[in-house]
């Protein structure tokens, strides 16, 4: 790991897609798409059908944004959304 500060393009440039950390490819977009579903869980706007995919994603998402550091340094406001990545790090 590194202690240099880092900017996105630090990260990753424009044509690369993934970055690896502690064994795990982590995709460019992980985390919008983390967010956006946890947007789309918590509207009153969508069908149970659209929060039900959207939790799934997020269960997919969480083991790999764990691995990120996720859970070290953030914590979701919702509890049933913070419950998903805490599942996640036990695993």
């Amino acid at each position: 790991m590194t202690f240099k500060a880092q900017r996105p393009e630090d990260m990753l440039s424009d044509t690369e897609n993934f970055f690896e950390r502690d064994g795990k490819k982590i995709r460019k977009g992980a985390m919008a798409a983390a967010v956006t579903n946890a947007d789309i869980f918590e509207s009153e706007a969508v069908t149970e059908a659209e929060k039900a995919e959207a939790i799934k994603i997020l269960k997919e998402l969480a083991p790999t944004l764990i691995a990120f550091g996720l859970n070290k340094h953030f914590y979701w406001r919702n509890k049933a959304l913070q419950a998903i990545f805490d599942d996640a790090e036990k695993q």
